[in-house]
């Protein structure tokens, strides 16, 4: 890895090379900067011309809104988007620090998976500073980028993150009540082959954030374009509601242009028995017509890396922090 001679401030002293065990302070300090900034990504003042937006509601304010929206925007002048939907890669020249910012500054189409990328770069970087952000994100294998894949073990997110469980047992818990904590992230599948029905949909599942609990000791969660905080239920209960819907124009149109039978509901046993579904919650996740939680996909920001990063007061401490961490990536794939 060729890493560049830069001098770093230290906010505190670093006297040992002994890895350092996140306090609760620095977990809370981190916790409270990604539920600060998911409310800050969940704003929009109804301007097309700014904000984060999923491409469905950004149509409505925006009615010419490009068809390529559809699969994600970012500011080109930053980055260069991939052939991936939701993929944005990092023009050359640029610092990561800068294209962050940018987000909250310009106009962006997200989908849920890629804001939550966003989120929590933007709390890495105020809680490190922008210099060592940069600098750790320019000295990486591979070009820091957003995708809308919180998995991938060679995407930018993994360098940051770590999962909550990992053992081949994972556990599960009940609905309102998973073994994860507030700024967690985690992913709800919806119905059961959903792309069936609404090829278009974005409501296939959703990646949310845990941001703490109810009075009533339910867990609740932010997205992106959720109106309000939501439990785990009423999450289950708007993709139901989504998926009930009759397709939409956009539906129609791709499935006008794909000419495949799959979509045809009189042809496919998969939709002319499940067209629309009804029973309750409970009921539809015994049944798997809903996925419900998926535990494999649960990560937070790896408290402890962070916390040595801050504290680095070299380059060469820093260069040893992101060569311990790129080889515990490597192990796990």
């Amino acid at each position: 890895m060729a890493v560049a001679s830069v001098g770093f401030s230290s906010p505190m002293a670093s006297s040992t090379n002994q890895a350092k065990k996140a306090p609760a302070y620095v977990v809370t300090d981190l916790t409270d900067k990604v539920i600060k900034v998911m409310r800050q990504c969940l704003f929009n003042d109804n301007n097309r011309y700014t904000g984060i937006w999923n491409p469905h509601n950004l149509k409505k304010f925006y009615p010419s809104m490009p068809v390529e929206h559809y699969t994600g925007y970012a500011n080109p002048d930053f980055f260069k988007k991939t052939p991936e939907s939701y993929e944005f890669v990092l023009r050359d020249g640029k610092l990561p620090s800068d294209a962050i910012n940018d987000f909250f500054q310009n106009l962006a189409v997200l989908d849920c998976g890629s804001v939550i990328q966003l989120v929590y770069f933007k709390a890495v970087l105020e809680f490190i500073g922008s210099k060592k952000f940069d600098f750790l994100f320019l000295n990486l294998p591979e070009k820091f980028k957003i995708t809308k894949l919180l998995n991938d073990p060679k995407a930018s997110i993994a360098s940051i993150t770590k999962f909550i469980q990992i053992d081949e047992n994972l556990k599960v818990g009940i609905v309102g009540d998973r073994p994860i904590r507030a700024g967690s992230s985690v992913h709800f599948g919806g119905v059961r082959n959903y792309h069936l029905k609404h090829p278009r949909g974005l409501n296939s599942g959703v990646n949310v954030i845990c941001i703490g609990k109810n009075k009533d000791g339910d867990q609740l969660y932010l997205a992106l374009d959720f109106e309000k905080e939501m439990t785990e239920k009423e999450i289950y209960d708007a993709l139901l509601k989504d998926y009930n819907k009759e397709r939409t124009f956009e539906d129609m149109e791709c499935i006008k242009a794909a000419n495949n039978v799959i979509f045809d509901r009189n042809k496919n046993s998969k939709l002319k028995d499940n067209y629309t579904h009804s029973g309750s919650i409970a009921d539809l996740l015994e049944s798997k017509t809903l996925v419900g939680y998926i535990p494999y996909t649960c990560i937070e920001l790896d408290y402890d890396f962070l916390l040595e990063l801050r504290m680095a007061g070299s380059t060469e401490e820093i260069e040893a922090l992101l060569n311990k961490k790129i080889s515990s990536i490597k192990d796990s794939i």
